[in-house]
């Protein structure tokens, strides 16, 4: 048995960030017992050929977060998670402001230490004077505005 909580619903796939390791994965909305919502904790049973989601009751979600509050947040609709969610390598960022530091300051790199790819940031950082990194910035803040956010206003960069 696992517990994690629920970060992400996109369509049939409900992505979980599993508390122990602070990994993600994917589990169809078929394998719920429940209706999933963003920020429900829960518990995943799995064997070889069936996995079973869960919602946790209210004492075992206290209990849970209170031995993993390292780094939780709250999010605008009061539901907790922990930071830096990440999803096959992709950051998940709030879609206004990434787009804002893409268009004003992107030429600094701003929107890539946003999305804590640090390494690409300097590279803007250092490359600013050329032009090169306003232009590349440019497509950014193309890229982020056509991605569909979710409920919350992220996307993944």
């Amino acid at each position: 048995m696992k517990s994690g909580k629920i970060i992400r619903i996109e369509n049939d796939l409900i992505i979980i960030k599993i508390i122990s390791d602070n990994s993600i994965i994917e589990i169809h909305r078929s394998n719920f017992t429940f209706v999933p919502n963003v920020g429900d904790s829960i518990e995943i049973f799995k064997n070889d050929d069936e996995t079973i989601v869960t919602k946790m009751d209210q004492e075992s979600e206290t209990s849970n977060m209170n031995e993993h509050d390292d780094g939780i947040n709250i999010d605008s609709n009061g539901n907790m998670y922990t930071d830096e969610p990440e999803f096959n390598g992709k950051k998940v960022v709030n879609k206004f402001m990434y787009c804002i530091l893409a268009i004003f300051f992107g030429g600094l790199g701003l929107h890539k230490f946003y999305c804590r790819k640090k390494e690409i940031g300097l590279l803007y950082l250092a490359l600013f004077w050329t032009g090169i990194p306003w232009a590349i910035s440019i497509i950014d803040f193309i890229i982020a505005l056509t991605k569909k956010a979710d409920s919350n206003g992220n996307i993944l960069i």
